[in-house]
């Protein structure tokens, strides 16, 4: 029940913090009226149809359209209006607000640039009650897990895209649930404790591709579990039965976010090759002369990568930092296998692997330095284990 009431303090707090501003219409980015128009067109279709595009939050922005799509029937059916489903949730994302028929504005409108800001309020508040729930799992105390949730909200970066309706929250939200889970299975490896944090990961990398490399998580899983059978073939085979199976609930997690995946691999694929070209021939226009060169995307690349982490301030860095060498002297190797184990891949990766760098990138690294964070509390005031929630 402590921990509950912790979690409920945190989330509510959290949402009241990302929730202001949601109004403010004079920062409007290109990209939202799109996007809202995309929720739309996904609520209708399954999926956004235009391109292939991650679908992870337009899956949860479908459902929290047919939540608000009920709720405004019902309040109509109450008031005993005769609206039409139409002139209920018609929108027009362009001029930020909804319209009903009556031109009024109508802010709870399903499909519109402030029911996505709301909606990215929530997901970032989620993230926040993951964030502290994973620094519990690693070690700390009820205080300096709250302290991490507190670097979360603070962090300009994830200030900023909760302000905007574009999809990046989403995936600061399902990264920072599965890094929990993981963290929980690592503690005591148990076959549903794994099959739920692989399928988070999943729907994780549905929501930013950028997150493959959650992919790592998979083998981890099923050789901790393997480690159940005595040595020799039994164990082997066992192993390879469970890599299947995290294999599969992975998968699950990414066709629940990417839908088109099923319905139409034709038209995913030949959307993906020609974003894919696109996005690698916009780089090559940027670098230039040094696009044929070994290191110029690299380099472009880790600049963007210290920019965006100059934008949380050294002193975060620092105390980050000195979080993760205090758990490193004293945590259980197991852990090792999780948030350390992805950055160890996920950092190569966007600095080799993708043609590009910006700061959405950059988001599950500061997800994992506000857990970090906490530990640095956790090594210079020790709690008694009663003080623990």
């Amino acid at each position: 029940m402590r921990r509950f009431a912790a979690c409920a303090a945190v989330f509510f707090a959290s949402w009241a913090w990302f929730a202001g501003g949601g109004e403010w219409s004079l920062m409007f980015h290109p990209d939202e009226a799109k996007v809202a128009a995309w929720s739309k067109q996904a609520f209708e279709s399954g999926y956004v149809t235009d391109r292939v595009y991650p679908g992870g939050w337009f899956q949860v922005a479908r459902v929290r359209a047919a939540l608000a799509r009920a709720a405004l029937r019902a309040g109509a059916k109450w008031r005993g209006w005769r609206a039409q489903d139409g002139a209920v949730v018609a929108v027009d994302a362009a001029t930020f607000h909804p319209r009903n028929g009556s031109g009024s504005a109508a802010a709870s409108a399903p499909f519109s640039v402030r029911a996505g800001r709301d909606l990215n309020a929530f997901l970032a508040a989620a993230a926040a009650v993951a964030v502290f729930l994973s620094a519990l799992a690693l070690g700390s105390g009820a205080a300096e897990a709250a302290l991490a949730a507190v670097a979360f909200c603070a962090q300009p970066l994830i200030v900023e895209h909760v302000h905007y309706c574009e999809t990046d929250i989403a995936l600061v939200a399902f990264f920072a649930l599965s890094c929990w889970l993981f963290c929980r299975f690592l503690a005591s490896p148990r076959p549903l404790r794994a099959a739920a944090a692989l399928f988070v990961a999943g729907f994780a990398v549905s929501c930013k591709y950028t997150l493959a490399p959650l992919l790592v998580w998979v083998p981890v899983a099923a050789a901790l579990l393997a480690r159940r059978e005595r040595p020799g073939g039994r164990r082997a085979a066992r192993f390879v039965a469970l890599l299947a199976a995290g294999l599969v609930a992975f998968a699950a997690g990414f066709l629940l976010g990417t839908p088109a995946l099923v319905r139409d691999p034709a038209w995913f694929r030949a959307s993906a090759a020609e974003i894919s070209a696109r996005t690698y021939a916009e780089t090559a226009g940027i670098l230039g002369p040094f696009a044929k060169t070994r290191w110029g995307g690299p380099a472009l690349r880790a600049g963007s990568f210290l920019r965006s982490g100059a934008a949380l301030g050294w002193g975060f860095w620092a105390l980050a930092a000195a979080g993760a060498a205090a758990w490193a002297r004293r945590a259980p190797r197991r852990q090792a296998l999780g948030i350390p184990l992805f950055l160890a891949v996920f950092l190569p990766w966007t600095l080799f692997g993708l043609p590009w760098f910006r700061a959405q990138e950059f988001l599950p690294v500061a997800v994992a330095a506000a857990v970090a964070s906490s530990l640095a509390f956790r090594a210079a005031w020790p709690l008694r284990e009663g003080d623990r929630a």
